[in-house]
């Protein structure tokens, strides 16, 4: 962040913030270059029961993973997510489908993703304090424990694609997006327009 783009988002919306940080995580290939890429977490931590999206929702668009996605991992999700994400996807009209970006996240990858946002704005607003910069991150990262909302495998990241898989994000597109969604019963987290999740499952799968 130079220094302009740190007042812009000293500034903007947490929507716009959201937005911002996220383009800088996708953009920083180097900060994962150290990471430990785990393909498991403990079993005390792992989600019962996970499934693969792609096998309950037709019309599903699979775009490209984040940086810090595990390949395979990042299609498992709750089952009750993926049965509302295919009932959304039925309520699209022709010519418009479900772009999928993540789902489950292993606790050590939540984790790195976490250090890894809050070495970002520790660079970026060295005038702050360690507490400052975590409850400003949590805004936007959750926290690294079990109770991650990606690392129960309850939400998505998730967008409206056209037929040829581009993403859509005019206000009438996230408007069709969050129609259909929410008519499938599942929530959004309203900075964030592309992550959503089924709240029901959190204490429903936790060991």
């Amino acid at each position: 962040m130079n220094q302009h783009h740190t007042a812009q988002y000293n500034h903007e919306s947490p929507a716009a913030q959201a937005a911002y940080l996220r383009a800088q995580l996708l953009s920083e290939e180097a900060l994962f270059a150290n990471w430990a890429w785990p393909d498991h977490i403990s079993p005390q931590h792992a989600p019962l029961e996970l499934v693969d999206v792609r096998h309950y929702v037709s019309r599903l668009h699979v775009l490209d993973a984040p940086r810090w996605s595990l390949p395979q991992q990042r299609f498992n999700v709750r089952l009750e997510v993926a049965v509302r994400l295919g009932r959304a996807a039925r309520r699209l009209p022709t010519g418009y489908s479900l772009g999928f970006w993540e789902g489950y996240r292993s606790l050590g990858v939540q984790r790195g993703l976490w250090e890894t946002g809050l070495g970002l704005l520790r660079e970026h607003y060295p005038q702050h304090g360690e507490s400052d910069l975590e409850t400003l991150l949590d805004t936007f990262i959750a926290r690294p424990d079990a109770n991650a909302p990606h690392t129960l495998g309850r939400a998505i990241d998730i967008a409206l694609t056209d037929a040829r898989g581009v993403v859509l994000e005019s206000a009438s597109d996230l408007g069709l997006l969050r129609d259909a969604l929410e008519s499938a019963g599942l929530t959004n987290y309203e900075p964030e327009w592309w992550h959503w999740s089924y709240e029901e499952a959190q204490l429903e799968f936790l060991q």
